[in-house]
């Protein structure tokens, strides 16, 4: 990390000689400023645990330390941030990279540093969005603009009893280069990752059957505004995958490109060379906008630089947006050609309509209404609505990896304010949410949700009394999943009652809900959960939490097997503060 450092000065100190040069008193300008200031904060949350009918599902004591400092020096800004816990996590994404992060991006105007666990977007083709363990820098003086990042995307990861994966120690670096303004400039970007062959030792190698692979990403993204309501941009992205890298050395079938880059990846017989394309012309007045977009992955294009990506299609589409009833109805409209199979090497291929329509309608204060359909192919975590209330804390759905590909999705979403939205003593609504889901493939489960249909609904009514600061919400909640020849159907209400006291510096909230389990018709299970909240703030930078959870399992079965009573107890303290000299 010290030779990147090193790098990241040098860049700095070249950008700072081309950048326009600066007379000496506006250098000295931040010297008048407060020359030092200290602003974060720190917190920290323990949890109690315990059950009664089955084995734990967690450990009896858990604590969580999150802290973010800002040190402002002459200008300079110095971010830190930082969490640390004595969980020991089994999800795969917490053992690619851990929970326990630390992290600084210090800046001071155009420069900008990176150093620890830190995120960088480069570009969605080659790195957008994935966590790494480095050192980085961005660069803005003026016109200009230079990115860099050296660091590890993922640890070495034994497979274990609880179905972890085997992974290969991951190094990666991106560099981008760009000139421009808003929508008017073009950017270049390189990125290679590559698997640490000695990362694994050779047992754990043989038993799971996975390759170290080697990436190599071009990618060249581009935007120019035309006739000052015109917008023509396009994206062009070139990968070569090694699957292997204790394959041959290949030296045929090299596109040209590549043959120059050998001394950064070296060609092999597993290597695949794939190119991604995206580019749009669009139209835009005050209340409407026009356009035409193209985009085409090729088969197996992928980058080592993100988490998630689709591949194999080509997409040919018409977008619009409007505004019409004085701007109370905004409707977005995209419509146009999908196919895949683009290499004519599977079975069957297929040819659709793809179509995404947001519409949002607001004719009044009291009403709101936006309705939604999608059946362009993206990625989601697929959670019900029962998923949250059944959940004793927060950190029980951290896995990130575990994520479905959609084909379709569909929600409504409706507001109703009953009386005058005014009124300074009360407040009474009423919401109904309808969403709908259809997977199309499961990513990195075992068990496949491809083809599967989900179905959610709730409806809530929500009083609030704002004199006595007093909040009652009753609502209903319906959750319908068909995963093959199953069909497991949840529902259930919750009651939830909020009181503020002593001026709003104390916040308290209790609920309860009740969900019955039914799969195939036959009652499987019965949860009853009651919660207790309190917030307490002092002066607005002390704040005091408690959150009791009692949850009760009933399993549907004669033996009584598997009926429990959990408990979670979570006590938080937080503290923001402000220091100036």
């Amino acid at each position: 990390m010290k030779k990147s450092l090193q790098i990241i000065i040098i860049l700095i100190l070249i950008f700072s000689s081309t950048s326009k040069a600066q007379n000496v008193e506006t250098l000295f300008d931040r010297f008048k400023d407060t020359p030092f200031k200290l602003s974060g904060g720190i917190s920290a949350n323990q949890i109690l645990y315990g059950i009664n009918g089955t084995e734990a599902r967690r450990d009896p004591y858990t604590y969580f330390l999150t802290g973010n400092l800002n040190l402002s020096i002459y200008g300079w800004n110095i971010p830190f941030s930082g969490t640390y816990s004595n969980q020991d996590f089994q999800y795969q994404t917490m053992k690619l990279m851990p929970f326990n992060q630390y992290g600084i991006s210090p800046y001071y105007k155009w420069i900008k540093i990176h150093a620890g666990y830190r995120s960088m977007n480069f570009s969605p083709y080659s790195m957008s969005g994935r966590t790494f363990y480095g050192t980085g820098v961005e660069l803005t003086p003026g016109i200009f603009r230079f990115s860099a990042m050296y660091g590890k995307l993922q640890n070495a990861v034994k497979p274990d009893t609880v179905n972890t994966q085997a992974a290969y120690k991951r190094m990666a670096y991106a560099v981008k280069a760009g000139i421009g303004k808003g929508s008017d400039f073009i950017d270049f970007v390189v990125f290679a990752a590559k698997d640490d062959v000695n990362s694994l030792d050779t047992v754990t190698i043989e038993n799971s059957g996975i390759n170290p692979m080697q990436n190599l990403v071009f990618n060249v993204n581009a935007s120019k505004i035309l006739f000052k309501k015109v917008t023509l941009s396009a994206e062009l992205g070139s990968s070569a995958l090694s699957r292997n890298m204790n394959s041959n050395e290949n030296t045929e079938g090299i596109p040209g490109f590549y043959k120059a880059t050998d001394f950064i990846m070296t060609n092999r017989s597993s290597t695949i060379y794939k190119k991604a394309v995206k580019s749009s012309l669009m139209y835009s007045e005050e209340k409407y906008s026009v356009g035409l977009a193209y985009e085409k992955v090729d088969p197996e294009y992928t980058t080592l630089g993100a988490y998630y990506f689709n591949n194999d299609f080509e997409n040919l589409t018409v977008n619009s947006s409007a505004k019409f009833l004085e701007n109370k109805l905004n409707v977005g409209l995209n419509i146009g050609g999908q196919r895949n199979n683009l290499d004519n090497d599977k079975l069957s291929g297929m040819k659709r309509l793809v179509t995404s329509v947001n519409t949002n309608y607001s004719p009044s204060a009291k009403w709101n209404v936006s309705l939604n359909y999608s059946n362009f192919s993206s990625y989601t975590y697929i959670r019900s609505e029962f998923d949250e209330i059944n959940q004793t804390n927060p950190y029980e759905n951290l896995d990130t990896l575990n994520f479905t590909q959609l084909t379709q999705s569909a929600g409504l979403n409706t507001m109703y304010a009953i009386g005058d939205p005014a009124d300074k003593e009360k407040r009474r609504t009423i919401s109904l949410n309808l969403n709908y889901q259809k997977a199309g493939e499961q990513q990195t489960a075992q068990n496949s949700n491809g083809g599967s249909d989900f179905y959610n609904a709730n409806i809530s009514y929500i009083h609030g009394i704002i004199p006595k600061t007093l909040t009652i919400t009753t609502a209903l909640a319906g959750n319908l999943s068909t995963i093959a020849d199953n069909k497991s159907f949840t529902v259930g209400p919750t009651l939830s009652i909020g009181k503020a006291f002593f001026e709003r510096t104390l916040k308290t909230t209790f609920s309860t809900s009740y969900n019955q389990l039914f799969l195939n018709g036959s009652s499987q299970s019965r949860i009853l959960s009651f919660r207790l909240n309190g917030a307490y703030s002092i002066k607005k930078k002390h704040n005091l939490g408690l959150s009791v959870i009692v949850l009760n399992r009933n399993l549907q079965q004669e033996d009584n097997t598997g009926n429990f009573t959990e408990f979670t107890g979570t006590l938080n303290y937080s503290w923001n503060f402000s220091i100036l000299k």
